[in-house]
């Protein structure tokens, strides 16, 4: 926690100041960068919604899946003094696959998560080269400007990512 939390305010701090600094370089360009921002963060919201409750009911399901071991382990003379072998090795099956389960819509929540932030920054950045390249056309901005803004895009976008990943 104590790593994460410094590498969280880390993180925020970067943003933020890499934020004022691409606004004191271009506000149009601040704005194109930017915009994908509040997606990423709604997105963020609701993958850690669905993860929260992914991770919970594999929790629960291991929780589940231990205690049918923590009761047939023990009672295992039972267990074969009334032939329930099968019985017993059913229900853990049955337990073990809803562990199964529950790790599964989690990994494929997060495994669809990480590529969607990277897809929505690469298009950010994408956005940004066009912009940015139009306003040197237009002669708005120098090229040496747009090279500037885009080296610490990266480093913004980098930071967000990063950050994220710690959800």
């Amino acid at each position: 926690l104590s790593v994460y939390l410094l590498d969280f305010g880390t993180d925020l701090l970067l943003i933020l100041m890499t934020a004022c600094i691409l606004l004191s370089i271009n506000p149009w360009l601040a704005v194109v960068t930017l915009a994908p921002f509040p997606l990423i963060a709604w997105l963020t919201h609701r993958v850690r919604v669905v993860l929260r409750r992914g991770f919970a009911l594999g929790w629960r399901s291991w929780a589940d899946m231990i205690s049918v071991l923590a009761d047939t382990i023990p009672g295992i003379r039972v267990v074969k003094a009334f032939a329930q072998e099968q019985h017993e090795v059913e229900r853990f099956h049955e337990r073990n696959t809803r562990v199964l389960h529950a790790n599964d819509r989690v990994n494929t929540t997060w495994s669809f998560f990480g590529p969607m932030v990277t897809l929505l920054t690469d298009a950010g950045l994408l956005v940004v080269w066009i912009f940015g390249v139009w306003q040197v056309f237009q002669h708005h901005i120098t090229v040496g400007v747009l090279t500037a803004f885009l080296a610490y895009i990266s480093r913004f976008y980098g930071r967000l990512e990063s950050m994220i990943k710690m959800v």
